[in-house]
């Protein structure tokens, strides 16, 4: 069994753990779409990183939101 496979299964029983104990699951440093794409086939609920969106100072965020 390889190191990747092991990683992999690892993550899937992670997220299904947490998903037993009614807990949301969030990536961080997600760069791609290919990323996410794979994140969401794992089951995680919520990622973050520059694909989304890059940091910024929580006052301008606020101030976008009004």
């Amino acid at each position: 069994m390889s190191v990747l496979w092991q990683s992999l299964q690892r993550r899937r029983a992670d997220v299904h753990m947490a998903h037993v104990l009614k807990k949301i699951t969030v990536a961080e440093h997600c760069e791609s779409k290919a990323m996410i794409t794979q994140l969401r086939e794992l089951g995680i609920d919520k990622v973050q990183g520059y694909s989304i969106h890059k940091p910024q100072p929580i006052d301008d965020y606020f101030q976008q939101a009004d």
